[in-house]
């Protein structure tokens, strides 16, 4: 009770099913290259946006550390009066400079011994009390 078919008619319906099969085959291919593609499309974007937040990162510590150092600055600049400025102006001058030429028109309050004062030891320095 077999049927039998034709040669031709059995390789037409092999030839069919390769030919479904193939298709199929090509289906799953182009799906696995799609989710590949989808994958790397998404790790490009993680990896772009870490870059990116990492980027907001270093930018707010600069300006955090900026805005820190203009503090600093404003600070120490608001505590610099003009007898402080003078006093390490004559501390970086040193002991041993005895003349101090300043250019005309500038304005600075030194207290300058007499010249017949300097070659004395601080001893023999006669007092203001005592003249």
């Amino acid at each position: 009770n077999q049927l039998q078919f034709s040669e031709t008619f059995t390789a037409a319906i092999e030839s069919k099913v390769a030919a479904e099969q193939a298709v199929l085959e090509a289906r799953n291919k182009l799906e696995r290259v799609k989710v590949e593609a989808e994958q790397r499309e998404e790790e490009a974007r993680g990896e772009a946006n870490a870059r990116i937040a990492k980027a907001e990162g270093e930018a707010k510590y600069i300006q955090i550390v900026t805005d820190a150092q203009v503090a600093a600055n404003e600070s120490i600049a608001g505590s610099l009066t003009p007898e402080i400025l003078q006093y390490i102006l004559l501390d970086r001058l040193g002991e041993d400079i005895k003349i101090i030429v300043i250019p005309s028109g500038q304005n600075l309050d030194l207290v300058i011994p007499q010249i017949d004062e300097l070659d004395q030891s601080p001893d023999t320095v006669p007092s203001q009390d005592n003249p």
